[in-house]
């Protein structure tokens, strides 16, 4: 991987691995890293991951996928998130879906993600969604921790609102550099709610999911 890190202002479309898994002949080390290769000939390089992503299954297709063919590494872009608990895995007898973004939660989300995608760095890393009950400075001194142990590159969240983005970046040392929201032709709202002047005045690159 190069030093830029303002490789999201050039991207045209990031590749969503969300239903990774739901592709039975991309569950193959080897096909997966033909197809990633054809993407990067296309002149597609980031690829946006989330552990809740077939329940970590994707990040760990991918990573298998990086490892047949290793000179990847380098030409990848990768994006993932941690902070959304599905019933399923909730370890409390309520087994309700939840958000989680204490800063042990996020230092150990960091670590299993580069286990599994196998890479020593993650480009972007975000906070998948607000968390009422986050103590914000703890949390963002988790994710500057990793930036400086170089396990992630840059921080940014997803699906936040102007407010929750700025109280996080009132708490931090680094720049937030993306939020990752909902944008499309049925979902227009942040067009005229003020959200995407938010955007831009506190020029954070938006990431538009289901575009």
């Amino acid at each position: 991987m190069t030093d830029s890190t303002d490789y999201l202002a050039h991207t045209p479309l990031i590749l969503g691995m969300m239903r990774l898994h739901d592709h039975a002949e991309l569950t193959n080390p080897a096909n997966l890293a033909n197809w990633i290769n054809a993407r990067l000939d296309e002149g597609l390089n980031v690829f946006d991951h989330a552990d809740i992503y077939g329940d970590t299954e994707c990040e760990r297709i991918f990573g298998e996928a990086l490892a047949a063919d290793p000179s990847l590494r380098q030409k990848v872009r990768i994006i993932t998130k941690t902070g959304i608990v599905p019933g399923h895995q909730d370890e409390s007898h309520w087994k309700t879906k939840h958000y989680r973004a204490e800063a042990g939660y996020i230092a150990s989300a960091i670590d299993r993600a580069l286990t599994r995608l196998q890479v020593e760095q993650i480009d972007t890393f975000l906070i998948h969604r607000p968390d009422p009950l986050m103590q914000a400075d703890s949390a963002m001194a988790a994710l500057e921790k990793a930036v400086e142990a170089g396990k992630i590159r840059q921080i940014g969240v997803s699906n936040f609102l102007p407010e929750q983005w700025r109280w996080l970046q009132h708490n931090c040392r680094l720049p937030l550099v993306c939020n990752q929201s909902e944008l499309s032709l049925s979902h227009t709202e942040a067009l005229f709610d003020g959200t995407m002047e938010a955007h831009l005045k506190d020029e954070l690159r938006w990431l538009a999911w289901s575009p």
